[in-house]
């Protein structure tokens, strides 16, 4: 199995993005009422600021797409083969239930619904089950209702520093599209934020990568959280 990251980090090299609270952590706060008495954190919490997108962790049909609130405040549930994820606490929803998506897929927005039950910055709750042949969450007496660690399954998306003659552009893979970073003082900037690492010279860029224009600092903070 393996899982697209829902969260960009803020730093360009960051693998595993801005992760504020890891599945099993803060047993003392999760074994209540509130929570259903589980053994821990459920899931993997990304922090980011309201608006930064949520992409689908695997390709899949959604099963809801709730604009309740409620201690999971607006949520999204994607049913793929075998698993199903789940995305809380979202600003916006940008799927419908019913809707087949594919993993990469900007599903939502990082916000703090929910936040009534107790205070929470925004972030998004992620959260993975495996399901049988109906859909149906397995193994729910795991001591958290059947969510299971995603970080072991979730493929590290880094994105590359390519130079193309004298063109310097930041590429990622999964989504394959290049960002046009411009001068040494632009790059300057990234490194300073966190970009490192040798650049890949290259003659051109891969074959049917989309190529966005010299990026402002207000674009990265869209498409990726930088």
């Amino acid at each position: 199995m393996k899982l697209t990251q829902p969260v960009k980090g803020k730093l360009a090299y960051a693998p595993d993005g801005v992760i504020s609270q890891k599945f099993g952590e803060n047993p003392q706060m999760y074994n209540t009422a509130t929570f259903g008495y589980i053994l821990g954190h459920n899931g993997i919490d990304w922090h980011g600021e309201t608006g930064t997108p949520i992409y689908a962790a695997h390709s899949g049909k959604v099963v809801y797409a709730q604009e309740f609130q409620s201690v999971t405040g607006k949520a999204i549930k994607l049913l793929g083969e075998g698993i199903a994820t789940i995305y809380c606490h979202c600003s916006e929803l940008l799927v419908s239930a019913g809707q087949s998506v594919s993993a990469g897929q900007i599903i939502a927005k990082i916000g703090n619904s929910g936040s009534q039950y107790y205070y929470m910055a925004p972030h998004l709750h992620f959260g993975l089950y495996k399901v049988d042949g109906q859909g149906i969450t397995i193994n729910l007496d795991n001591g958290y209702r059947g969510a299971i660690d995603p970080l072991p399954f979730i493929t590290q998306d880094i994105m590359e520093y390519i130079i193309v003659d004298k063109e310097q552009y930041l590429y990622d893979s999964t989504l394959n599209i290049a960002l046009n970073i411009g001068d040494e003082i632009e790059l300057a900037k990234l490194q300073k934020r966190g970009l490192y690492g040798p650049p890949a010279f290259h003659s051109d860029l891969p074959d049917n990568c989309l190529v966005y224009p010299l990026v402002e600092k207000i674009r990265l903070k869209d498409l990726f959280g930088l």
